[in-house]
C-alpha cells in the first residue's frame, strides 16, 4: 500500500512539470546572448531585428531566420527596438542612448544621439519621420530623422514607461502609475484617457488606430475615442511583459514574465484563450505577430525566439517545463 502510494505521489509531481502547449514550428535557441530584450518585424515582413540585455542588435532575414547584421553600439540593456520604414532601425537603451542603422543598399551605418536620461520606449510617425521617446525622468520627446535633431519634448507626472504611435499619428504614452496621455494636434496640450490602477509596459495601437492595448497586471483595452479603459484578466502570474494584436484583429497575443513566461492568444472579441503556446524558460520580453498574421512570434532572456504557426490546427502537446530546448 505504501508503495502504491508513494508511485502515485511520485507520478503526480511529475506530471505537474507538463502542460498541453502547442510547440513553436521553429526556433532560434541563441538569437542573442544573455537574453533578447526586444524583437520587432519591419513593415514588408522581409526582416526582423531582436536586441539584447548585454547591448547587441540582430538584423534577421524572414522568412529565411538568417543573420544579416550585428551591432554593439549600446553599452548595456537595449530597451527598445523599432523600424522607421523598412530600411531604417532604431534603438534606444539605458545608457541614454538613441542609434539610427541605416540599412540601405546593403550598408550600414550608425548615428548616435546621446541624451540624459534613460530611454524606456520608443515610436516612430512615418507621416512626419519623427522619432517619439518616452524617458525615465518623465519626459516624451520627438526628434526628426535621418538627423535626429531636437523637435520637442513634454514632461510627464511620471516616469514613462512606454510610448506608442498609431497609423492615424497619435502618441500615447503610458507612466508608471497609470496616468495615460494621448497626443493628437498638439504635442504640448495632451489628453489624459481613463487612469488605470497599473503601469502599463508596453503600449500597441490596433491597426486602425481606434484601439489601444497595454501591458500589465491585466489587459489595457482603451477606446481611442471615448477614452475609455476596459480591463481583462489573462491567467498571467503576476504581471505580463507584452502584448500585440493581430493584423485581422481577431486575436491579440501576450507573453509573460516572472514566474510565468506563458505565451497566450486570446480571441479578441471574447478574451477568451484561444491557444495557449510553450512557455519560454525565463522573463519573456516581446511577442508580436507577423506582419501576414500566420505566425506568433515569442522573445525571452532564455536566448530563445519562436515561431507559432497558428493557421494550423491546434493539437495541444504534453512538455516539461524544465526543459523546453526542441
Amino acid at each position: 500500500m505504501k508503495n502504491w502510494l508513494l508511485l502515485s505521489c511520485l507520478w503526480l509531481v511529475g506530471c505537474a512539470g507538463f502542460q498541453g502547449v502547442q510547440l513553436p514550428t521553429h526556433e532560434i535557441s541563441s538569437a542573442e546572448q544573455l537574453g533578447v530584450s526586444g524583437l520587432e518585424f519591419s513593415p514588408d515582413g522581409q526582416h526582423f531585428a531582436t536586441s539584447s540585455v548585454r547591448g547587441e542588435v540582430t538584423v534577421w532575414s524572414y522568412p529565411g531566420k538568417q543573420k544579416k547584421w550585428t551591432f554593439w553600439e549600446h553599452a548595456g540593456r537595449v530597451q527598445s527596438i523599432h523600424w522607421a520604414g523598412n530600411e531604417k532601425l532604431i534603438t534606444g537603451g539605458n545608457d541614454r542612448k538613441i542609434i539610427l542603422y541605416d540599412l540601405q543598399a546593403g550598408t550600414v551605418t550608425a548615428t548616435e544621439l546621446q541624451l540624459n536620461s534613460t530611454i524606456n520606449s520608443l515610436g516612430f510617425l512615418a507621416s512626419k519621420n519623427w522619432v517619439v521617446s518616452g524617458h525615465l525622468d518623465g519626459t516624451v520627446r520627438v526628434h526628426t530623422l535621418p538627423d535626429l535633431k531636437f523637435i520637442n519634448s513634454f514632461e510627464t507626472d511620471e516616469t514613462v514607461m512606454a510610448v506608442a504611435v498609431s497609423s492615424k499619428g497619435v502618441i500615447a504614452s503610458a507612466g508608471d502609475g497609470g496616468q495615460t496621455l494621448l497626443f493628437e494636434s498638439d504635442l504640448n496640450k495632451p489628453r489624459e484617457i481613463t487612469r488605470s490602477s497599473r503601469d502599463a509596459a508596453e503600449l500597441r495601437f490596433s491597426r486602425d488606430g481606434q484601439k489601444l492595448l497595454g501591458s500589465g497586471w491585466k489587459l489595457l483595452i482603451w477606446d481611442v475615442t471615448s477614452g475609455q479603459l476596459t480591463m481583462r484578466d489573462t491567467g498571467h502570474i503576476g504581471a505580463f511583459s507584452s502584448v500585440d494584436i493581430s493584423p485581422d484583429y481577431k486575436y491579440y497575443a501576450t507573453i509573460g514574465c516572472s514566474a510565468d513566461a506563458r505565451v497566450q492568444l486570446f480571441d479578441f472579441k471574447t478574451g477568451e484563450v484561444a491557444r495557449q503556446l510553450a512557455p519560454h524558460n525565463n522573463c519573456g520580453t516581446s511577442v508580436r505577430f507577423t506582419p501576414n498574421g500566420q505566425f506568433v512570434v515569442s522573445a525571452a532572456e532564455d536566448e530563445r525566439v519562436r515561431f507559432f504557426d497558428i493557421t494550423i490546427p491546434y493539437k495541444p502537446e504534453m512538455m516539461q517545463n524544465e526543459s523546453s530546448s526542441l
